[in-house]
């Protein structure tokens, strides 16, 4: 039995999946891939029926407040009204009025019972709402030109040589083994790392939205942290929430936060920041395959210009124009 979000790992090697949902436990065979076109097909079933029974309850509910508003006249005809100068006869009115009024009452309850079975069979369904890239259009086409870019720690060369240009609307993936400098190019086109020889060209006032792979600063109140970074706090867990972060946790401590719930704290803040490139150095470390989905449809739909490291390939696949191979 094994844990992964790796989902071409997972379809290479595993025959039966266990999906623990909101409010059940399944077993099904087969592959991650399988599993994730059944749940598609279900999901998409499901909320068609949800679709389909809230139309039918607000109909039911309109029903119901017309019979209120009947029984209600119903109610008024009691007190009888004088017509061309004769006295209405309110025994005779106060008999009808009360079979209409009983006919009125049964017809609501009835409405009222049809609405609550109705209720009870809308699904919980795990849905992946759309999110909101604020990417900025920058008036170069070029972001970033890197020419034989080298950098050493000690006498280890690091990188070699390298060139390549970030053109607005690429997305990058900058791919290698462990230790091969992924981070530290990231770095170095942040500023962060200056030990390196070549030329890197930056166009003029470039805002740069970034995310680290370091966690480990994530303590204290989310509040707070939200200001410090300058964005949006409403936003910011507008994004949270739609991540899966259960309300609960905004008052917590960032220290109790599991890793994952860290890295959705990162990916919020980067994306509420209006930007003209994001910098994401592994974001997808501990984030929940449906998480990872959600993202992959965020950046395909936004279009964002994007240099990242991740070591998912099905994440560098579906979503990377362009590849830096260290």
């Amino acid at each position: 039995m094994l844990i992964s979000h790796d989902r071409d790992f997972l379809d290479g090697c595993i025959n039966h999946v266990i999906s623990i949902n909101r409010s059940s436990i399944d077993v099904q065979s087969g592959n991650f891939t399988s599993w994730y076109e059944n749940k598609v097909m279900k999901d998409q079933f499901e909320i068609s029926q949800n679709e389909k029974l809230r139309k039918d309850i607000k109909r039911l509910k309109e029903a119901a407040r017309q019979s209120q508003i009947w029984s209600d006249k119903i109610e008024n005809t009691k007190n009888g009204v004088k017509v061309s100068g004769v006295k209405p006869d309110k025994g005779h009115i106060g008999h009808q009025s009360a079979k209409m009024m009983k006919k009125s009452k049964n017809l609501e309850n009835r409405q009222n019972k049809a609405i609550e079975k109705k209720q009870s069979l809308l699904k919980d369904i795990e849905t992946k709402e759309s999110l909101l890239v604020h990417s900025l259009h920058h008036h170069k086409g070029s972001l970033i030109a890197v020419n034989n870019l080298s950098s050493y720690y000690g006498e280890k060369q690091i990188l070699n040589t390298l060139s390549f240009e970030i053109k607005q609307g690429d997305i990058v993936a900058i791919y290698g083994r462990n230790g091969s400098g992924k981070s530290t190019l990231i770095k170095i086109l942040l500023g962060l790392h200056r030990e390196y020889i070549g030329e890197i060209k930056l166009a003029n006032n470039l805002k740069i939205s970034y995310i680290p792979q370091d966690i480990s600063n994530l303590t204290g109140s989310l509040n707070e942290y939200i200001h410090k970074q300058n964005v949006d706090e409403t936003l910011c867990k507008t994004i949270l929430r739609k991540l899966d972060f259960v309300r609960e946790l905004f008052e917590m401590d960032m220290k109790n936060y599991s890793d994952g719930q860290k890295k959705k704290v990162l990916i919020a803040v980067s994306l509420s920041k209006s930007a003209h490139l994001f910098v994401w150095d592994e974001p997808l470390n501990y984030i929940d395959v449906i998480s990872r989905i959600q993202i992959e449809e965020i950046i395909k739909e936004a279009k964002p210009t994007l240099i990242f490291v991740e070591h998912d390939k099905r994440f560098v696949e579906d979503i990377a124009n362009k590849i830096i191979q260290l």
